[in-house]
């Protein structure tokens, strides 16, 4: 499903001309890999049901610079694009879903990465958080000098998948 609204309009006897255009796509039913437990021998099985709804905004203006009747003409146009994207559904009503190193999110951008937020690098042994006698670590793997500063998004003093956010687009704001 997609709806378009487009306003076009030509200046000084059709040498400037200037277009914005308005847009919303709606893409359903989309097939996406699922995964299953390893003991059935399989990675995933493929599903339909996700949604995505696509949203933006084209900008783009074109003149005729030089227009000789028998000889040189120059045109030029500049387009300006901005999208924005979200997750609408996920099969089997599914609020999110990892497939593979993505995070698919209802409500959240398609596009975003999902990372681990770093806050630095640790520049002593002794800047280590320790708790317990226990050092704070990667997926059980302690953390020392010069390692990235991981945020523990859970508090549960170890960085593992579930200290993952989604940051980010990797569609630039505004492209041409």
């Amino acid at each position: 499903d997609q709806v378009d609204v487009t306003v076009q309009k030509s200046f000084f006897n059709n040498r400037l001309n200037a277009t914005a255009s308005l847009y919303q796509k709606e893409n359903k039913n989309q097939v996406v890999l699922i995964p299953v437990p390893e003991e059935y021998g399989y990675v995933g099985q493929y599903k339909n049901g996700l949604d995505v709804r696509n949203r933006g905004v084209e900008l783009t203006v074109s003149a005729s610079v030089i227009d000789k009747k028998d000889g040189f003409k120059w045109n030029t146009s500049l387009n300006l694009s901005h999208n924005t994207n979200k997750v609408t559904a996920l099969p089997n009503g599914l609020k999110q879903l990892v497939v593979g190193d993505r995070l698919l999110e209802v409500g959240k951008a398609v596009d975003a990465f999902w990372v681990y937020e770093n806050n630095g690098i640790y520049k002593s042994d002794a800047e280590v958080p320790v708790s317990g006698g226990t050092k704070f670590n990667f997926d059980g793997i302690p953390f020392s000098y010069g390692d990235p500063k991981w945020v523990d998004q859970n508090s549960d003093f170890q960085i593992t998948e579930s200290d993952k956010v989604l940051k980010g687009n990797a569609t630039p704001k505004v492209y041409g």
